[in-house]
């Protein structure tokens, strides 16, 4: 028993005032503060960690379309490229959209598309033609000899002209009416292609019968621009016209009279375009298949 008292620690013996007076501070906070107030602070401010993760994991998405967003206004465009093995070009997408917003803003050019007809169409055309008027050539012929008596064959004697006793004044006095029928009919065949050339029927450009056969055409051309594949961009492609019709018509063929073809000209000048064509801002053309078009 005295063994056990022994043992037993020793209580110190603290007066009532002084116990009174202490602080009343927990053995394990240091800080001094309750433990449960420390658990609701750090609690707390846990909560709040979470509050602030969670709306950032819900904002997320947002913010990455809205950056996407203004990066494509910005640039114009998207980098599809960056997953792909080949290298990596800046900015090459940015120079395409800008090519094609230039390719979008130029103003469609003005003008037609027409075909550049080949040779044997247009002689074929001429050919036919030239039939039509040596028809047109001998009625007329007829028609002054024996109704208005342009040429008088009673007073020459045909026997002198078979046995060749001619003089000048009898050669030139059937030379000169020659002369006036030829006069004649170049100015009828001025006429022919000038009604048939100056304007249209259905669309802008006209023809004679021989080039409407083989589907050819006369426009005016002030402007000629190659495309490809013998086919040309003429503006402003439309009627020649009374005046550019007869002056082109009367080159041709009073050329052709005094032995200076000016058609051979073709050869000479681009396009096929001889002088006279030249001259009155004009161009023979075919029509392009639609087929073709398309």
């Amino acid at each position: 028993m005295a063994a056990a008292d022994s043992n037993e620690p020793k209580r110190e013996n603290i007066p009532k005032e002084e116990a009174s007076t202490r602080p009343n501070v927990h053995p394990t906070s240091p800080t001094g503060q309750n433990p449960r107030d420390e658990y609701i602070a750090a609690l707390y401010q846990w909560l709040w960690q979470c509050y602030h993760w969670q709306c950032f994991s819900v904002a997320f998405p947002y913010l990455t379309l809205q950056a996407a967003a203004q990066n494509r206004t910005t640039y114009e465009t998207v980098d599809i490229n960056r997953n792909l093995s080949r290298s990596f070009v800046p900015n090459q997408n940015i120079v395409a959209g800008q090519r094609t917003q230039q390719r979008q803003n130029v103003p469609p050019r003005p003008g037609r598309e027409f075909r550049l007809p080949s040779l044997w169409k247009r002689f074929a055309a001429e050919l036919f033609d030239s039939f039509i008027l040596l028809f047109v050539k001998l009625l007329v012929t007829y028609i002054a000899v024996d109704y208005f008596d342009v040429i008088d064959l009673d007073k020459y004697d045909l026997d002198m002209l078979r046995e060749e006793a001619l003089n000048y004044r009898v050669a030139l006095e059937v030379t000169s009416e020659v002369m006036f029928l030829e006069l004649i009919h170049r100015v009828l065949v001025c006429l022919y292609e000038t009604i048939c050339l100056h304007q249209g029927t259905d669309i802008p450009g006209g023809r004679t019968p021989g080039k409407s056969i083989f589907g050819l055409r006369v426009v005016s051309c002030v402007t000629v621009e190659d495309i490809g594949n013998n086919c040309v961009r003429i503006h402003p492609a439309g009627d020649i016209g009374l005046g550019r019709a007869l002056l082109r018509s009367f080159v041709k063929n009073f050329t052709l009279a005094l032995l200076f073809p000016a058609c051979l000209t073709i050869f000479c000048f681009k396009h096929g375009r001889p002088a006279y064509d030249i001259l009155c801002h004009c161009i023979v053309v075919e029509d392009i298949p639609r087929q073709n078009q398309n």
